[in-house]
């Protein structure tokens, strides 16, 4: 039986400036996971808490397709470039190639049990390749025709959430549970780049359409944007109060969606600054995954508690010509550090960088930080900019501590002891060491 969006009784719901509500898709009792569009926009793929991929029309909202074999909740499922294949996972331990148009099953990969279920699964650019993570700490890479194992990226110390190809298929980028950000080069799979896990669980990352850009985010609320070409991170967008479980780019880069639990947030990315807010609760704290058509306006998202799919039609003109919303102004901070040995005068070299003079200081228990005005700007992209330089006492009893405020630290100045004639730099030593690992100074793994 075909089900059309006109037999949906639909939740009243004021539509933000910008956005029309096209069609809505029920999952007729079924909460939706992962949504993806075919190469011509056609057809919606959706997985869901069912057992079963539906394939859905985009002009007549029909279901035009159902795909069964998995025996348990199907998470993700993605189209191959060319829309002939349909890759899925589940819980039941699987992931299956599909024929898109007979709904045949032409590949099936069976997890071992030390896997554990199937996440995040995807398609190469050039379709030759899938990748899969499950349950365990490796990412496998499948030839997509005869679903052969090809290698493993390895790295890993938790189970990981999401995987990604960037769109020029040079990159595989992972997001883990305990925070962790890797990079790989996906010709000779070494491992290019890490993100130490400190910002909370990953539960979505998304290449740009260019690849220039890698978007993360997850339970710790806020987005991170990452420069590709010097592994540099650009902004962090404030704004969502609860877990960030999805983010997309539109096709056209113009605009970022971000979702979590309780609205969706569109950015336009020259300013990343927020054009549009839609109330739109989620039933779960991680998993659904919105999609945006690979050539028109249209934004595929979960709606009334993941319930139903909601199509929505960007209009970019009001958007992008609209003022953006006041609490989404882009800010960032460059974090300046003064630390080492204590006694050396770091209070009083900080107080006369902030303040442009002298005061005598005792040694300082504890930490203190000043605003340096002289560095603050806005950028040319409305983005305020300061500078906040950061005073950590230097007592033994304080370097386990400080040492955690060491994160994405921009410029470190190391102060050390020269009238220490035997070991005048042994704190500089324990210092560099605490940095090393922090992305802001460009060290990969």
């Amino acid at each position: 039986m075909k089900t059309t969006s006109n037999e949906i009784a639909l939740k009243p719901q004021k539509q933000p400036a910008g956005l029309k509500l096209l069609r809505t898709y029920d999952g007729r009792g079924e909460l939706f996971y992962d949504i993806a569009f075919s190469s011509d926009g056609k057809t919606v793929a959706s997985s869901s808490t069912g057992h079963n991929i539906e394939l859905w029309e985009i002009d007549s909202g029909e279901s035009v397709g159902v795909l069964k074999g998995h025996t348990e909740r199907v998470y993700f499922a993605d189209f191959s470039p060319d829309g002939k294949k349909i890759v899925s996972s589940s819980k039941d331990g699987t992931i299956k190639v599909w024929d898109a148009d007979t709904g045949i099953t032409l590949v099936n990969l069976i997890l071992d049990e030390k896997n554990g279920r199937g996440w995040s699964v995807c398609f190469s650019p050039d379709g030759q390749q899938i990748l899969s993570c499950s349950d365990s700490r490796i990412i496998r890479m499948w030839n997509a025709d005869s679903g052969e194992y090809i290698d493993a990226l390895k790295g890993h110390g938790k189970s990981i959430c999401s995987v990604s190809f960037s769109p020029d298929g040079n990159q595989v980028a992972a997001g883990a549970i305990d925070g962790v950000l890797e990079i790989w080069d996906a010709a000779t799979l070494a491992n290019i780049f890490l993100i130490p896990g400190k910002l909370g669980a990953i539960y979505t990352l998304a290449y740009s359409p260019d690849s220039d850009k890698l978007v993360y985010a997850g339970a710790g609320v806020n987005i991170y944007i990452l420069d590709m070409q010097n592994y540099k991170l650009l902004h962090e967008l404030e704004g969502h109060t609860s877990s960030v479980i999805s983010c997309v780019f539109s096709h056209d880069g113009q605009l970022l969606i971000s979702k979590s639990s309780n609205e969706i947030r569109i950015w336009r990315t020259d300013t990343w600054q927020v054009v549009a807010i839609i109330d739109e609760s989620s039933g779960r704290s991680w998993v659904p995954e919105m999609a945006f058509h690979p050539t028109k306006p249209i934004l595929a998202a979960h709606g009334d508690g993941d319930s139903v799919i909601k199509l929505w039609e960007l209009d970019y003109q009001q958007l992008l010509g609209k003022p953006a919303i006041e609490d989404s102004a882009p800010y960032t901070t460059a974090k300046i550090v003064l630390v080492g040995d204590s006694g050396v005068g770091k209070t009083g070299l900080g107080w006369r960088l902030a303040h442009n003079e002298y005061k005598e200081h005792s040694s300082t228990h504890g930490q203190q930080f000043w605003v340096i005005d002289e560095l603050g700007k806005k950028r040319d992209d409305g983005t305020e900019c300061e500078a906040v330089l950061w005073d950590l006492a230097g007592q033994q009893d304080y370097r386990l501590v400080h040492a955690l405020f060491l994160e994405n630290v921009d410029l470190a100045l190391v102060l050390f002891d020269p009238g220490n004639h035997e070991t005048p730099l042994s704190g500089v030593g324990y210092w560099l060491k605490q940095q090393r690992w922090t992305p802001s100074v460009g060290h990969g793994s």
